[in-house]
């Protein structure tokens, strides 16, 4: 299906960019640079609303606003279910001042957290990392119908060839399923040899742009 969407474009410097951030093209990674937030806030309305004995829905997330818990590492790491046999640490690197350090001689190490979701909406994932590997190693994040990794179905899938790299930005973006509220991300990065993985800012949200995916 054809794929038509408003994306903003600027220059990309290695090493350094902004939190402020979105995505420029899906699908694809970036070096890094100083960027806008590439996402933009609808205008805010205001409307009166006639007093009611209902229970009104919860508000839909603000766009661009991370859905992820901890999605910048700020608090270790916790609210993720890390696997694999690895040794991560939280430190300062690139242009975050914390980032999820993974190292690993061979083999693999998955991160994952569920999130809600409403059916059937346009979410975005982007995320900056940096490699330090041999040829043959690969970073893949998983998108999951439900919180369930191992009877869940994946929905999307984005999958990254790695070598050794300036810091990068990625993004793309998915549907959520229908028939659940929950959905799940599962990022994994294997290698059969010594492999040091930065990831950053790993963020799920929905975008601040109109558009038909």
């Amino acid at each position: 299906m054809a794929k038509t969407a408003i994306f903003h474009r600027e220059a990309l410097r290695s090493h350094h960019f902004g939190h402020e951030h979105g995505l420029r093209h899906p699908g694809r990674h970036h070096s890094l640079s100083p960027l806008q937030g590439l996402f933009w806030s609808s205008p805010a309305s205001s409307s009166s609303a006639s007093p009611s004995t209902s229970t009104a829905p919860p508000a839909p997330p603000t766009c661009n606003t991370n859905l992820l818990t901890n999605g910048d590492f700020s608090n270790n790491i916790n609210y993720w279910t890390i696997t694999g046999n690895y040794a991560a640490t939280i430190d300062g690197c690139g242009p975050y001042s914390n980032c999820m350090d993974m190292y690993f001689g061979s083999g693999s190490v998955q991160i994952s957290q569920s999130f809600d979701t409403q059916a059937g909406t346009l979410y975005s994932i982007s995320f900056g990392y940096y490699a330090a590997v041999n040829a043959g190693a690969a970073f893949t994040c998983n998108i999951i119908a439900g919180d369930n990794l191992e009877n869940g179905v994946t929905i999307a899938s984005f999958s990254l060839a790695l070598a050794l790299t300036t810091w990068e930005l990625y993004g793309d973006v998915f549907h959520a399923a229908a028939g659940t509220t929950k959905t799940t991300v599962a990022c994994v990065v294997t290698s059969d040899s010594f492999t040091q993985f930065e990831l950053m800012n790993l963020k799920i949200a929905i975008p601040c742009w109109d558009g038909v995916v």
